[in-house]
C-alpha cells in the first residue's frame, strides 16, 4: 500500500466524528474533509437554477462547451454538498472535456425519497434543454452513483430521453447493503453494513430498498440503459455494488466496463493527491468520449 494510499486512509479515519454521530455531525466533518483540497483557481465555478434546483457550473480551462456531465455527490442521501465537490468537478471536467453541473440534491432526513430523485430529476431536464442528452454524462460517486444510475432507469421508464453515457465512482446501488465484499473487507475505513444501513432508514424511512428500484437500482431493470463505466476499489466494501452493476448491465445486453483499483479506499476519487484517483478520471474520460 502506497503511502498516498494510507494518507487517504487516515483522513478518512480522521473525518469520523468521536462517539455516535448523527448525520448533522457527518455533515460538518465530511465538509471539512473536503475543506482540505483547495479548488484551482483557474476553474470556472457559477451557480445555476436549474428548474428550482440549485446547482454549481464547474468547468476546467478550455473544457467543451456542447457535452457536459451531471454529477451527484456522496453522502449517503444525508450529507454532502455541491460546494464540497467543486474540485472533484474540476478535475472531472478536465477528464471528461465538458463541463459539469454537481446538483444540491435535498438531503434525509429532512426530506426523505423520492425528494433526491426528484430532484435530479429536474435537473437533468433542465440540463438537457441546455446540451443535447446524448451529449451528457450522468455521473456520482457513492450514493449519488446510485442516483445518477436510478435517474437514468427513472428517465428511460417515463420514456424519455436519457444520457449518453453514466459514470460511477464507488457507486452506492444496493441499500440493502447485501454484497459479500461488506462481511470480506469489515476493516474498510469509510463503509460498513450497519452505517449503510443506517443510511438507507434515514433514507427510506422504513421502505424495503428491495421494492425501491429508483433508491437501490441494483433491484432494477438494465435493459436499455446508456453505456455505463463503473469504478472502485478491489478491497473496498461497496466493491460489489459496482460488479453487480455491470454484471447486470451485460446480462441485459448493455455496453459497460468495470474498473477495480487495488488497495484504495471508498470514492479515492475524490483525494487529489491519489495517483489511483488521476487513472480512475482518465479510464472514465476514455470510456466516455468513445461514446459521445
Amino acid at each position: 500500500m502506497s503511502e498516498f494510499v494510507e494518507q487517504a486512509n487516515q483522513a478518512w479515519r480522521d473525518a469520523y466524528p468521536p462517539g455516535e454521530p448523527g448525520h448533522l455531525e457527518w455533515r460538518e466533518a465530511v465538509t471539512t474533509m473536503h475543506a482540505q483540497y483547495p479548488v484551482p483557481d483557474d476553474a470556472e465555478i457559477t451557480a445555476v437554477d436549474a428548474d428550482g434546483v440549485p446547482c454549481l457550473w464547474v468547468s476546467a480551462p478550455g473544457a467543451a462547451r456542447d457535452r457536459a456531465a451531471i454529477h451527484f455527490h456522496s453522502g449517503g442521501y444525508v450529507m454532502g454538498s455541491a460546494h464540497n465537490y467543486r474540485e472533484f468537478a474540476y478535475r472531472l471536467s478536465a477528464a471528461l472535456d465538458a463541463r459539469v453541473l454537481v446538483v444540491d440534491f435535498r438531503l434525509a432526513p429532512e426530506f426523505l425519497y423520492p425528494a433526491a430523485l426528484e430532484d435530479a430529476q429536474a435537473a437533468f431536464r433542465w440540463l438537457a434543454t441546455q446540451v443535447e442528452p446524448a451529449r451528457i454524462v450522468s455521473a456520482g460517486d457513492s450514493a449519488g452513483g446510485g442516483l445518477a444510475l436510478a435517474l437514468q432507469m427513472s428517465l428511460r421508464d417515463n420514456s424519455e430521453p436519457t444520457a449518453g453515457a453514466i459514470a460511477l465512482f464507488s457507486p452506492w446501488a444496493d441499500l440493502a447493503a447485501e454484497g459479500a465484499s461488506y462481511d470480506e473487507f469489515p476493516e474498510d475505513p469509510v463503509v460498513s453494513r450497519p452505517f449503510a444501513l443506517a443510511n438507507c432508514e434515514l433514507y427510506l424511512s422504513g421502505a424495503d430498498p428491495h421494492t425501491v428500484p429508483y433508491a437501490s437500482p441494483v433491484s432494477g431493470e438494465f435493459a436499455n440503459l446508456p453505456p455505463i463505466f463503473a469504478v472502485a476499489g478491489a478491497h473496498e466494501a461497496l466493491r460489489d455494488d459496482s460488479v453487480r452493476i455491470v454484471e447486470q448491465a451485460k446480462a441485459a445486453g448493455g455496453d459497460a466496463e468495470l474498473l477495480l483499483i487495488d488497495h484504495v479506499p471508498h470514492i479515492f476519487t475524490i483525494f487529489p493527491f491519489l495517483p489511483e484517483s488521476a487513472e480512475a478520471l482518465a479510464a472514465a474520460g476514455a470510456f466516455v468520449k468513445e461514446r459521445i
